[in-house]
């Protein structure tokens, strides 16, 4: 009788101790959520900082002397300004941003810019910030000349210098158009050919 006892008293000891380990490691049944970032692509999400770069335009042949530069065979060559930077700071304003990435060798791209251009006049506060990787850097000059950006107000081109289209392209099709609200909170965005009318409800 005493050795069934005793049979007995190990077992409880035994089943105790391993209740003991296990209980503190057990996961309690509800736990309060964490809370998570909303991303970048994301309806709602807010515009992530960025730093595009506009490429001066050469100064032309007929500039002051001291304008120029002398390389090392002695001969002149017409000066260039410093890069302009945009940054967020440069779209603050009580209206919708619309950002389009694009590359400037692209078909579609060129008709997209040529149709805002057409209807750059409905864009009275809205502004138009056209973003293009930094290997495009080569080609801008060109399509700068070619459609003329310099002349419309409303129209900002540079390239991207902060990884910019690494968190804003979905990789469907260029070219991309996201839409902010004036307090830069992504409301819409498009992808490849996009009529003028699917734009309208955005343009202030």
């Amino acid at each position: 009788m005493l050795r069934k006892l005793l049979i007995i008293g190990c077992l409880f000891c035994t089943h105790l101790a391993f209740a003991q380990k296990t209980v503190p490691n057990a996961k309690p049944p509800f736990q309060k959520a964490e809370s998570v970032d909303v991303p970048e692509q994301a309806i709602g999400a807010p515009l992530p900082p960025f730093i595009l770069i506009k490429m001066p335009k050469p100064v032309a042949e007929k500039t002051h002397s001291k304008q120029k530069k002398h390389t090392s065979e002695g001969t002149e060559t017409p000066a260039l300004a410093p890069p302009k930077l945009i940054t967020n700071k440069d779209v603050k304003y009580d209206a919708n941003l619309f950002m389009m990435f694009f590359n400037p060798t692209c078909g579609h791209c060129e008709d997209m810019t040529e149709l805002l251009e057409k209807h750059i006049q409905l864009f009275n506060k809205t502004k138009i910030v056209m973003v293009a990787s930094p290997n495009a850097r080569p080609y801008m000059p060109e399509f700068e000349k070619g459609y003329n950006t310099d002349q419309y107000s409303t129209l900002i081109v540079g390239t991207d210098s902060l990884n910019l289209i690494g968190k804003m392209f979905l990789y469907h099709s260029l070219p991309q158009i996201n839409i902010y609200d004036k307090n830069r909170k992504l409301l819409k965005v498009f992808s490849g050919d996009t009529p003028l009318d699917s734009l309208k409800p955005y343009i202030q």
